[in-house]
């Protein structure tokens, strides 16, 4: 099974701009909501949140690049600044279907900065199997529910999260 399939096209600019203004006109999350994150600024856009009305469009965008859909009763976007206070998200494997999650694999890309998602054999092993690079105009489909990775950089990082119903095993096979 694959960690990820990359894709290189950049999502339309009007989705950016809904991006910065909603990082603009509302508090991040607070601190210690997810623990191996507790200190980075992170941004949630909710699909039912009306502030989030533009991304539905970008959802559908991305279901045809990348065959996943992004448009389920829990569907996110995460906004998650890296930068001085906070330029590493520790290893770990990020809850799925069957272990109370809210997505079943997520889609990344970058806002402004460049970032590398790493791949680990095991959430305790610090030796990286592999990297990807993400930036504006590259989207990642990753299979975080099953392969343990970390991620550095600096800028926002933007995730979705993907349906529950998304089964890693058939959308990641080798």
């Amino acid at each position: 099974m694959k960690w990820h399939r990359k894709f290189k096209i950049a999502l339309p600019q009007d989705f950016y701009d809904v991006c910065n203004k909603y990082i603009r006109n509302n508090p991040p999350e607070p601190y210690f909501r997810y623990m191996s994150v507790e200190d980075s600024d992170m941004w949630t856009m909710w699909m039912d949140d009306p502030q989030a009305g533009y991304v539905s469009g970008v959802r559908e965008t991305i279901l045809y690049i990348t065959g996943l859909d992004l448009d389920y009763e829990q569907g996110f976007v995460v906004l998650w600044k890296f930068d001085e206070e906070f330029k590493h998200c520790p290893i770990h494997v990020d809850s799925g279907k069957g272990t109370g999650g809210k997505h079943n694999g997520s889609i990344c890309t970058a806002l402004s900065g460049n970032f590398k998602i790493h791949l680990h054999a095991d959430d305790l092993e610090e030796t990286i199997l592999d990297t990807v690079e993400v930036d504006s105009n590259t989207i990642i489909a990753l299979n975080n529910t099953q392969f343990p990775h970390s991620v550095e950089g600096e800028g926002v990082l933007i995730v979705f999260g993907v349906d529950l119903e998304t089964d890693p095993e058939v959308y990641w096979h080798d």
